[in-house]
């Protein structure tokens, strides 16, 4: 699984570098993220959920064809699936992160 990491703020770095490792992901800026949309299979937004969905809001278009979107608070301790949960994956890249 192709996996980006979105990193909020600053105080979501040290998260942020440790799904890197552990996922095998990219690091890339939240302005990205629009051009980058078809060329991931996930994106891990680490930061307010908020943001997270402004972020992609005009970026949705099937469940079919969306990459799954994940959003970690910046102290780690929620990790919640936002978008293509069960199709896309985002249900298990959850459960993957959590753990």
């Amino acid at each position: 699984m192709k996996i980006a990491i979105i990193q909020i703020s600053e105080a979501g770095k040290d998260i942020a570098l440790t799904l890197q490792r552990q996922l095998k992901a990219r690091s890339i800026q939240r302005s990205e993220v629009g051009n980058e949309w078809k060329n991931y299979d996930a994106f891990i937004f680490i930061g307010a959920m908020g943001i997270c969905v402004r972020t992609i809001a005009p970026l949705v278009e099937d469940k079919h064809k969306d990459p799954a979107v994940v959003c970690v608070d910046s102290l780690g301790q929620n990790v919640i699936a936002v978008l293509s949960g069960h199709v896309g994956g985002a249900n298990d890249l959850t459960r993957e992160v959590t753990t």
